[in-house]
């Protein structure tokens, strides 16, 4: 048993729903990611004009159709990020095969009924990570951006590998056992 008297699974699965609800724990918590790709932002925190941009425009999106696509990539990028974590704690018998798999079966049912192509750009994203590339949102670039992101990818970037480590941490603790990422045998 976990926290709360529940599973590891449980507990790994709230973090999962966690992830891609867009309302929770913030309201329109995607909002910022949103804002940095609209103006194509490095939000290095060099330039203040960078910030006073995204606190005037923090409360609603411009173009809703642009955002719920940011939405839809950045849930999948979380998705991902989360798997390389369970992959591993897989690989060491930390959690179940079955675990590991009503977890993603849960999460792409969720997905199907609240956000169909997230569930689809998984797909995109999850090759990505497999072949060891950097998660470099190109094509969000190329589906919201007409291409024309550039300083904001980067940032994109970062947030994708600090949500890896972030969630590398959450499922160690919830596990109760650090995950060793050197590949075994």
């Amino acid at each position: 048993m976990g926290f709360f008297g529940k599973s590891i699974k449980e507990n790994i699965l709230d973090l999962a729903l966690l992830a891609i609800n867009e309302n929770e724990p913030t309201k329109d918590k995607f909002l910022t990611f949103y804002r940095i790709c609209q103006f194509d932002l490095s939000f290095d925190f060099k330039n203040e004009d960078e910030v006073k941009f995204l606190e005037k425009y923090k409360n609603e999106p411009i173009y809703p159709e642009k955002y719920n696509n940011v939405k839809s990539h950045l849930k999948a990028i979380y998705i991902v990020m989360m798997e390389v974590s369970l992959f591993i704690a897989r690989r060491d018998k930390l959690i179940s095969e079955g675990d590991y798999s009503d977890i993603f079966n849960v999460i792409n049912e969720k997905l199907e009924k609240t956000d169909p192509e997230a569930k689809n750009l998984i797909k995109y994203y999850q090759e990505i990570s497999d072949n060891s590339g950097p998660m470099i949102p190109l094509k969000l670039s190329e589906d919201s951006f007409d291409n024309k992101l550039t300083n904001s990818l980067g940032v994109l970037q970062t947030w994708a590998y600090i949500s890896r480590d972030a969630f590398r941490m959450q499922i160690e603790e919830i596990i109760g056992e650090p995950l060793h990422w050197a590949y075994r045998s």
